[in-house]
């Protein structure tokens, strides 16, 4: 088929406007939609006992990606270095703007045997601790049977999950990220669709909408395989060639910064899903239904306002490789800056309107008042400050935010200990808010300041400052509306 100039000229339009941060946004917004859209008819249905289960489930599930994390971080830069031309592997290598393709495929067979190890451990660790952990809850609900058939379907098709994981870190790596984001965002509408006929067709159980979930989330995993095969035999790559990477080299490189952005995530994340797990021990549905449903939502949030940073760490990585750190640089604070805008109005406008939906909706399940919102909306936009300074780190290849998380997640559960008898559940923002800013914060900024030896009050004066008034005075007339 011929190219013409017409078709170029569209192309280069696409090209320009249809950028990986929107493309990420778009992925983004279709699984916030298929949330929103869902919702009200879920827990319009469902009463507070199964929404609270339907909710572990997604905390319980949450530690795929927190033990899958540490190796995609890994893979995704190691990647994106070689597309960029650069052998992270040889000493003193200096980029030559050609992909290095059998270095890529490489990294590939390693990382294939890596997560088939994690994703074993995943369904050792998760078919144990998470089933224990899932009896008390399901056993104030009627369908008993069908939660237990549901959670064994969410074990078997999410470790097959976690081991798929390699497929999308090597594409993300190839900044194949407008593909990814574009197919991820039709299968989340298809999802949702799918979750409507269950919906109001069928009787909503959590096995109707478990099943209708999953099979899309296999359908990707099918879909990631073809594409990385496709990639692959497009360079007419010699299966059999491999580039030597010593084990002392895989150790350095690929194993410890793997174990400690592992590790991260487990003290920052996975603290915040243990301790909803740990609340459902004890902790009345009435109660922890409204703030599972408020962390669920302020979750999503989080997830949408990492797309105009995140989308760009491939980039920002293959920046680093050229030595480009002036451009690194500003690309990374306009990243942040407008990661930071989405997120604070998405929580101010979730904020106002939320508690107003569930009252027209006639939810069975109520909201979280607003002061304890406010509290939620200022931990987490904390958390995205660190989180985003250590993600500048992992680019300038210093893996510090073990140290970070570890140490704040540590102060977290001492003050959340101390605390929950005053505060009942408001205390867990509280003790994240104090954890984030007696250490993570400040620890995070230190770093790359070290690292990038840059101005922080500049570099933060057309970024979170900015965020943080806009947030703070939004959040003054949240709590008078409601007062």
């Amino acid at each position: 088929m011929t190219v013409t100039a017409k078709d170029n000229f569209f192309r280069k339009r696409i090209d320009k406007y249809y950028t990986p941060t929107i493309a990420t946004w778009f992925g983004f917004f279709a699984r916030a939609i298929s949330f929103v859209l869902v919702l009200p008819v879920l827990l319009n249905k469902i009463n507070p006992e199964r929404i609270t289960v339907w909710y572990l489930f997604d905390s319980i599930l949450v530690f795929q990606l927190l033990l899958d994390t540490g190796f995609r971080v890994t893979l995704v830069r190691l990647v994106a270095y070689a597309f960029g031309g650069k052998n992270i592997f040889e000493a003193n290598s200096e980029s030559n703007g050609k992909p290095h393709w059998v270095l890529i495929w490489t990294l590939y067979t390693i990382f294939r045997k890596y997560y088939m190890v994690i994703a074993l451990i995943f369904l050792v660790l998760l078919g144990s601790i998470g089933t224990l952990s899932l009896m008390n809850p399901i056993s104030k609900i009627n369908e008993q049977s069908d939660a237990w058939l549901a959670w064994g379907l969410l074990l078997i098709t999410t470790t097959v999950r976690m081991y798929c994981g390699v497929y999308i870190s090597v594409l993300e790596g190839l900044n194949k990220i407008i593909f990814l984001r574009t197919l991820d965002a039709l299968s989340a509408i298809a999802a949702v669709i799918s979750a409507f006929i269950v919906l109001y067709f069928f009787q909503p159980s959590l096995l109707n909408l478990v099943c209708c979930y999953q099979f899309w989330l296999l359908f990707n995993c099918l879909r990631d395989k073809r594409v990385i095969d496709k990639v692959f035999k497009a360079q007419s790559i010699n299966k059999q060639d491999l580039f030597l990477i010593t084990p002392e080299d895989k150790k350095r490189e690929i194993l410890v910064p793997s174990v400690k952005t592992g590790f991260s995530s487990l003290f920052s994340l996975g603290t915040n899903h243990a301790t909803n797990i740990a609340m459902a021990q004890f902790t009345k549905a009435s109660v922890l239904a409204p703030y599972l449903l408020a962390f669920r939502i302020v979750y999503m949030i989080r997830d949408l306002s990492m797309a105009p940073f995140y989308s760009k760490i491939p980039f920002l990585s293959q920046l680093r490789a050229k030595n480009k750190n002036e451009e690194l640089l500003e690309n990374a604070r306009k990243g942040m800056l407008m990661s930071y805008l989405v997120f604070v109005l998405g929580v101010l406008a979730c904020g106002f309107l939320f508690p107003i939906a569930l009252k027209i909706f006639k939810s069975q399940t109520s909201f979280v008042d607003s002061k304890t919102w406010v509290l939620m909306g200022f931990a987490f936009m904390l958390h995205r400050y660190g989180a985003m300074h250590v993600q500048l780190q992992v680019v300038g290849n210093v893996i510090k935010s073990h140290i970070a998380d570890g140490v704040s997640a540590g102060i977290y559960v001492v003050t959340l200990f101390l605390s929950y008898k005053y505060f009942g559940i408001a205390a867990i923002p509280v003790s994240l808010i104090v954890s984030y800013l007696s250490f993570y914060c400040w620890y995070a900024a230190w770093i790359s300041i070290k690292t990038y030896k840059i101005n922080l009050l500049k570099f933060e004066a057309k970024g979170f400052l900015l965020a943080l008034a806009f947030f703070v005075v939004g959040s003054f007339f949240l709590i008078y509306f409601y007062s």
